[in-house]
C-alpha cells in the first residue's frame, strides 16, 4: 500500500482560493465540486481466542492463516455473473495466496488479533449457509477467503483445524468489499470435530505398518492403505560416479549421524 501511486485528474474542474481556502468549484465557478475518493483496499481485522475449558485439556494453538487472498487490487474489477453465487470478483481464476501464517513468536506478539489491508474478494452468497454452523467449504463459494486456526494436542496426539470463512454479518455473506472495514472475532471454544463441519482432525498416532518395501523412487498404493518404508537407505550401493554408498541415504545420514540441516 506504501508503494502505490495516487493520481488526482479533475479535468472539469477549477480550484478556486475562497476566504483563504481552497476550494474545489465547477468550471463556471458558481458551484462547488465535492469529490469522493474510495480506497481499493479491504481492512480486515481478525482476533482470535481459545477457551480456558480447552486450555486445561491440553489445546494450544499453534498456527493462524489467513488463507485464498486475491494478489493484486484492481481500479475497475472484472465482474463475473454465477447462477450460484451471484455477481462475484475478482475472476476465481486469478492469482490467490495466503497472505499470513503466524506461527511460535509472530503468533505470541501478535497477541490475539491482527488487521491487514487486502484486495477486494467478493465472492457472493450462499443459500446452503443458513448459519455460522453451515459456513464450510461445501457450503462457500469457489475461491472464498477464510482463516485458519491450527490447534494441537500433545496427550490425545491430534490436531484440529478450525476454518472461518470471511464476510459480511449475515451467515450467506462471503462477501469481502474493497472501502470496508470487517472485523471478526473467532473463539475457540469446543474440540467436537465429529458434529462441526468446521473443525477438521488429523490424527497424529503414528501408522504402524508390517507391510515394509524396499525404498523406491515412488510408490503405487490403493486408497485406504499404507506402507512402511526407511527413508535413510535405498537400494543403490553406488552413487553416479560409482562411489561406495553401501545403501545410505547421504543427503540425510552417513550411517552412523544424522546430518544436521535434516534433524
Amino acid at each position: 500500500m506504501n508503494a502505490m501511486p495516487y493520481v488526482l485528474l479533475l479535468e472539469h474542474v477549477k480550484v478556486n482560493v475562497v476566504n483563504g481556502a481552497a476550494v474545489i468549484q465547477s468550471p463556471e465557478g458558481s458551484y462547488d465540486t465535492r469529490l469522493l475518493l474510495k480506497r481499493l483496499a479491504t481492512q480486515l481485522t481478525v482476533n482470535w481466542t481459545i477457551s480456558d475449558e480447552l486450555t486445561a485439556q491440553n489445546y494450544v494453538l499453534k498456527e493462524v492463516k489467513l488463507c485464498q487472498v486475491p494478489v493484486k487490487f484492481s481500479v475497475i474489477p472484472t465482474k463475473e455473473e454465477t447462477s450460484e453465487w451471484g455477481v462475484t470478483y475478482p475472476p476465481s481464476v486469478v492469482e490467490f495466496v495466503d497472505y499470513y501464517r503466524l506461527t511460535d513468536t509472530e503468533l505470541a506478539d501478535a497477541n490475539g488479533t491482527k488487521t491487514v489491508w487486502i484486495p477486494a474478494n467478493v465472492r457472493g452468497n450462499s443459500p446452503k449457509a443458513t448459519s455460522p454452523y453451515y459456513r464450510t467449504k461445501e457450503n462457500a463459494p469457489t475461491a472464498s477467503s477464510y482463516v485458519e486456526l491450527v490447534v494441537d494436542n500433545s496427550v490425545k496426539k491430534e490436531r484440529l483445524y478450525y476454518r472461518a470463512y470471511l464476510g459480511g454479518d449475515t451467515p450467506t455473506d462471503f462477501n469481502l468489499y474493497e472501502n470496508k472495514n470487517y472485523n471478526w472475532t473467532l473463539n475457540i471454544a469446543s474440540a467436537n470435530y465429529r458434529d462441526d463441519g468446521r473443525i477438521q482432525l488429523l490424527d497424529q498416532n503414528p501408522v504402524e505398518s508390517t507391510n515394509l518395501v524396499e525404498t523406491a523412487n515412488c510408490f503405487m498404493m490403493k486408497p485406504g492403505t499404507n506402507i512402511c518404508f526407511n527413508p535413510y537407505k535405498h537400494e543403490a550401493t553406488m552413487d553416479g560416479y560409482n562411489n561406495s554408498l553401501n545403501g545410505w541415504n547421504t543427503y540425510l545420514t552417513d550411517g552412523t549421524t544424522l546430518a544436521d540441516n535434516k534433524k
